[in-house]
C-alpha cells in the first residue's frame, strides 16, 4: 500500500511539471517576428517642438527611430538614446513643426523596420504639451 501510495503522488507530481511546462510554439514568420519585436510605443512628451518617444522591444537589440511628415519617405532618424537590456528604449526628435501630424516606425541598425508605423501630432504654439499617450498605429 505504501508503494501505491508514493506511486500515486509521483504520478501527480508529473502531472503538475507537465502542466506549468509550455507548449513548444511553431516559430513564427518574419512578418510575424517584426510586428511583435516594438511594443507599447509611447508619446512620453511632446510640445509644438520636440517629441520623446519610447517602446519596448523583445528583440533586445539597439534600435532607430526614424520620423517624418510623409509616411512614404523617412527621412530623418534618431537613436534610442536610453536603452536597459536591449528591451526599453527612448528618443529625443526635435526641431519639429507645430500642429504638424509625425510619422514614426523603429528600425533596426541596418534600416529594416521592425513592427509597424505609428503617428501623433504635434500641439500648436501656445497649447499646452502632450503627456503620457500611446502611438497610434498607421
Amino acid at each position: 500500500m505504501k508503494v501505491f501510495k508514493i506511486a500515486a503522488f509521483m504520478l501527480l507530481c508529473v502531472c503538475f511539471v507537465a502542466m506549468q511546462t509550455p507548449a513548444t510554439a511553431q516559430t513564427p514568420t518574419a512578418s510575424q517576428q517584426a510586428g511583435a519585436q516594438v511594443e507599447k510605443p509611447m508619446l512620453e512628451f511632446a510640445n509644438a517642438t520636440s517629441a520623446k518617444i519610447a517602446w519596448t522591444s523583445k528583440a533586445s537589440q539597439d534600435l532607430v527611430l526614424q520620423y517624418s511628415t510623409d509616411p512614404n519617405n523617412f527621412n530623418q532618424a534618431a537613436d534610442a538614446i536610453e536603452h536597459s537590456g536591449g528591451d526599453n528604449h527612448r528618443a529625443t526628435i526635435s526641431n519639429l513643426q507645430p500642429n504638424t501630424t509625425y510619422y514614426v516606425r523603429m528600425t533596426d541598425k541596418t534600416g529594416q523596420p521592425v513592427g509597424s508605423v505609428f503617428t501623433f501630432k504635434t500641439p500648436a504654439h501656445g497649447q499646452p504639451p502632450l503627456h503620457e499617450q500611446p502611438l497610434q498605429a498607421k
